[in-house]
C-alpha cells in the first residue's frame, strides 16, 4: 500500500504505530492471531481513516446507522413501506436495500458481507458527501479522492473481488463471529479516525431527509 501513503512524513509514521498497536490489540482482544485478511483490511482501514477521514466519516456511520436498523428489522417490526415512484426513506438500511439491491433471499448478515464499501461509496455515500453546507472545508481534509476509491477497492488474494465489505465496518454487538471466535469487523481498531469528524458527519445525516427515486428500473439517491 506505499503509494497510498500521500501525507506528511509525520502522518506516515503515525499509521505504522497506529497499526502496530490496533494489531496487536486485535491479536488480544479481537482473536485474530496471525489472520493475514484481516490485517490486510486493517491497514487498508487505517490508511483511509488517516489520509480521507471525511470520506470515512461516512463509510463509519452510514454502516453503523444501517446495521442498527437491520436488527430492528429483524424484530420483525413492519417498516414505513414506500408507495411511489418517488419516496421518502424511513431508514438508512431500507435506502440500502433500494439502491444495493437486496435479494429477498438474502438474510441481513449477508447483504453486509456481500456489499463492498466501493459499492457503498459509489452508489449512497458520494452522492451525500456535499449535502452539509461546509463540505467544501470538510473535503479539503482529505486527499486525492481517485487514490481513496482505489485503496477502497483493493481485491482479495486471487480475485477481482473487493476485500472491504460493509460488514468489515458493522459495530461489535451487531457483526457475525469469525470461525476462531474473533471479531469480523475492523472498526473496534481504528485508533486514528478523529472523534470530531465522525460526529460531525453524524450530526449531518441527522439533518438529512433521504429519497429515492426510481426511473426505468434505477434507484436514484436524493436528499
Amino acid at each position: 500500500f506505499v503509494q497510498f501513503f500521500v501525507g506528511k512524513p509525520r502522518s506516515i509514521r503515525r499509521v505504522v504505530n497506529v497499526y502496530n498497536v490496533a494489531r496487536h490489540v486485535s491479536e488480544i482482544d479481537g482473536g485474530h492471531n496471525g489472520n493475514p485478511s484481516f490485517r490486510k483490511k486493517l491497514l487498508q482501514m487505517l490508511i483511509l481513516a488517516e489520509f480521507w477521514p471525511y470520506r470515512t466519516s461516512w463509510l463509519l456511520q452510514i454502516v453503523a446507522d444501517a446495521g442498527q436498523h437491520a436488527e430492528i428489522d429483524e424484530m420483525k417490526i413492519p417498516p414505513h413501506e414506500p408507495s411511489s415512484t418517488e419516496s421518502v426513506v424511513p431508514n438508512v438500511f431500507v435506502l440500502l436495500k433500494e439502491v444495493m439491491k437486496k435479494e429477498s433471499s438474502q438474510t441481513n448478515h449477508e447483504f453486509f458481507e456481500n456489499n463492498s464499501l466501493l459499492d457503498l461509496y459509489k452508489k449512497v455515500i458520494e452522492a451525500l458527501l456535499h449535502s452539509p453546507k461546509d463540505a467544501n472545508k470538510s473535503l479539503s481534509r482529505d486527499y486525492d479522492p481517485q487514490l481513496f476509491e482505489m485503496l477502497l477497492g483493493e481485491t482479495s488474494a486471487g480475485t477481482n473481488v473487493a476485500s472491504l465489505t460493509m460488514s468489515d465496518l458493522l459495530l461489535p454487538d451487531q457483526c457475525r463471529p469469525t470461525n476462531d471466535g474473533g471479531l469480523s469487523s475492523v472498526r473496534p481498531f481504528l485508533f486514528n479516525m478523529p472523534q470530531h469528524m465522525t460526529e460531525y458527519t453524524s450530526s449531518c445525516i441527522d439533518d438529512l431527509v433521504l429519497f429515492y427515486e426510481g426511473d426505468a428500473g434505477q434507484v436514484l439517491l436524493r436528499y
